[in-house]
């Protein structure tokens, strides 16, 4: 097994498919915009590969053939999981592996399943316009450190704020010039932008994640780009709010916590 930094992952590009380029960050984890590792079973041409990004989001890549990549792979996991006491969270994980993880009586694994969606874009009816209550901004450079101050959880997607600026785009809203809302392209690769939203809990049930993910939308057609969602399968809200925005639900996929117990 070989490992590979963030600047060369590139060359896993052939390992997407339909399969698993749905998965979120991943892209952006290959293309450089998100930290990340990859741990590979050749270097010239790789068959199978691990990527481990910053944050211990997981994914399993290609078809493995090699039992040597397999143990040390699983030996890495596992030393991640006891000696480092971290949370790995697989996104797909194969139902093969999460036998072999359970093979550790020390290990847990817990399930979460998650919906991929589609967008259909004859079904969506945008609801964007002026909310009379709130104002509506663009992210641009005059507020870029205050939005990623208001929701440190940005880094997640973006490696660092001059990143986002030069790839990304998005718009807050804000009640007596407090943040209190955002939508932003959590990932933009290959003409897809995945979706991010977020309300605070005493704004909620106003409508402003609909009308927020509407601008948004909106920017993306406006660009030729496609929007992406993607959330669990317990997430009722932002599955309800995926299929008022004219997504389509089209497959559940697996994404399991292993952690030690």
């Amino acid at each position: 097994m070989f490992e590979i930094n963030s600047t060369k992952l590139e060359i896993l590009k052939p390992l997407l498919n339909s399969k698993n380029s749905n998965y979120p960050l991943l892209k952006s984890i290959i293309f450089n915009k998100n930290k990340g590792k990859a741990y590979v079973d050749c270097l010239d041409k790789p068959s199978a590969a691990g990527i481990l990004s910053a944050d211990n989001w997981f994914y399993l890549l290609g078809e493995n053939t090699s039992d040597d990549f397999s143990e040390k792979l699983e030996a890495l996991l596992l030393k991640k999981i006891f000696k480092d006491n971290l949370q790995i969270l697989w996104f797909g994980i194969p139902n093969e592996w999460k036998v072999k993880m359970l093979q550790n009586t020390y290990v847990d694994i817990k399930d979460y399943p998650r919906n991929e969606y589609e967008f259909i874009e004859h079904d969506y009816n945008t609801c964007a316009g002026d909310y009379i209550e709130y104002k509506l901004k663009s992210i641009s450079s005059e507020n870029i450190d205050e939005v990623f101050e208001y929701n440190q959880g940005l880094y997640t997607f973006w490696r660092t704020k001059e990143l986002f600026m030069g790839n990304g785009f998005g718009y807050i809203l804000l009640d007596d010039n407090k943040i209190i809302a955002h939508s932003i392209s959590a990932t933009v690769e290959d003409l897809e932008v995945e979706i991010d939203i977020g309300t605070k809990k005493e704004y909620r049930g106003k409508g402003i994640a609909r009308y927020l993910a509407s601008c948004l939308i909106d920017e993306c057609l406006q660009r030729a780009m496609i929007p992406k969602w993607d959330c669990g399968v317990w997430n009722i809200p932002s599955d309800k709010l995926a299929l008022k925005l004219g997504f389509k639900r089209i497959k559940e996929y697996p994404f399991s916590i292993i952690y030690k117990k």
